[in-house]
């Protein structure tokens, strides 16, 4: 039998804090979850099965159909995390599962019917739950009927991606799933703190991640697919030159750098404090330059060298109620040319990406806190209201850029500031 449990604790409450109510009304609002798309909020009643698969068709007949992403949820867990809001089984009875995977695959051969055979299936994320909990034959039969539904991308520019309980999985599990074509995995850490994991009721050491980690790169190294991670606070000095030291000890010298670090920090002249100012420069403009700096006696002797600082449209046109940020994005451009014009000698050349409206993370987020209730398409098309070309770019269309400018191919561009923008910027 599949139990649900609930604790509750008797605390003794400080009468005297108070909150900020304004505050809490505000986001006291339905938000979106990861785990579909559209999110949770967007779903309503009146859209209706053949509206769904009257977009699916549309989809197929555009001119360029893009590849298909899927989620898949396996709801069972052999024990409670209590911080989990997902939709959950708790069961220690494997056998549970193998009713919910036929209900499963013939879904999957029922969404496979909607797509054209020829578009490829490039992402692919099982959530949970626990994806896990599954047997590694459960595992396999699942991918099996992936692949006989979907045209599923083989090589490893795919992003096929599981949720992983460190205590209930092996590294040599580890190596099961790199079998399977997954190459990310994500194991559900929120905290190191043992009186926090006995909170949540999700014991685990840093040892058996740690353990799970080294798996997974050993078993990316046996198909010539090397992982390394830095991390660095880039607002710190002594951080950057922590990291640039490993990454050269590491890898040898650095060729090209990407300096992208920054916030959306926009505030009134009037009420932007010396902290507020000093924190900006430190992370927009002081991190590029100190990392610029390590990198470039090494460029020089090697005679090539690629740095693209990545701003936004506010360092040419710098609007009211634009700064800190707008004054530390000019300062990088100003600090691209002087690099620009020093390092053409030495073949280094120095190039400025200035973004305008990307999709990210970022306006998903803005989306559920000022407009949940709307739907995010129409939300998004707000938002790039006034850009002509009637829409937010992509990461991959502002990569293809900065890829060029790293390359040969752009080996005659140097000292520019180029906009991102879909033409949004008033100024060239």
């Amino acid at each position: 039998m599949a139990a649900i449990y609930s604790s509750l604790e008797v605390i003794e409450v400080d009468q005297s804090l108070s909150f900020n109510r304004a505050l809490v009304e505000k986001y006291d609002r339905p938000g979106p979850r990861y785990t579909s798309y559209p999110t949770a909020p967007q779903f309503h009643q009146a859209f209706a099965l053949d509206d769904y698969q009257a977009a699916a068709r549309a989809s197929n007949q555009a001119a360029l159909p893009k590849a298909l992403s899927l989620y898949i949820h396996i709801p069972f867990c052999k024990s409670l995390c209590y911080y989990c809001a997902c939709n959950k089984i708790i069961t220690q009875k494997t056998h549970r599962a193998v009713e919910y995977l036929n209900y499963l695959k013939r879904e999957i051969a029922m969404q496979a019917a909607l797509f054209d055979r020829t578009r490829t299936l490039r992402q692919l994320h099982l959530g949970g739950g626990t994806p896990t909990y599954l047997t590694r034959g459960q595992l396999a039969e699942l991918m099996d009927c992936l692949h006989q539904a979907f045209n599923l991308d083989d090589s490893d520019e795919h992003e096929f991606s599981i949720e992983v309980d460190p205590r209930t999985i092996s590294t040599e599990q580890i190596e099961h799933l790199r079998q399977l074509g997954f190459n990310r995995l994500s194991f559900g850490v929120q905290d190191f703190d043992p009186d926090v994991q006995a909170a949540v009721n999700r014991q685990q050491s840093e040892a058996q991640i740690y353990a799970l980690v080294a798996a997974a790169r050993e078993a990316l190294a046996k198909d010539g697919l090397v992982v390394r991670d830095y991390v660095c606070d880039v607002a710190k000095a002594a951080d950057i030159s922590k990291a640039h030291d490993k990454i050269v000890a590491d890898l040898g010298g650095i060729d090209v750098l990407v300096n992208n670090a920054g916030t959306a920090r926009t505030l009134a002249f009037e009420s932007i404090s010396d902290e507020a100012w000093q924190e900006d420069l430190d992370l927009k403009l002081f991190a590029a330059i100190r990392f610029s700096r390590l990198v470039w006696p090494g460029m020089k002797q090697r005679k090539w060298g690629r740095i693209i600082n990545v701003l936004n449209t506010f360092a040419k046109a710098p609007a009211g109620n634009s700064a800190p940020t707008s004054v530390s994005r000019a300062a990088g451009m100003a600090l691209t040319k002087v690099m620009a014009n020093e390092g053409g000698e030495h073949n280094i050349l120095v190039n400025a990406l200035l973004v305008g409206l990307i999709m990210s993370d970022q306006w998903v987020k803005r989306h559920a806190a000022q407009a949940p209730n709307t739907d995010f398409e129409e939300f998004a098309k707000g938002l790039a209201r006034g850009t002509p070309l009637g829409r937010i770019g992509t990461a991959e269309e502002f990569a293809n850029l900065a890829c060029f400018l790293a390359s040969e191919q752009g080996s005659y561009i140097t000292g520019t500031a180029i906009n991102v923008d879909g033409g949004r910027s008033p100024v060239v």
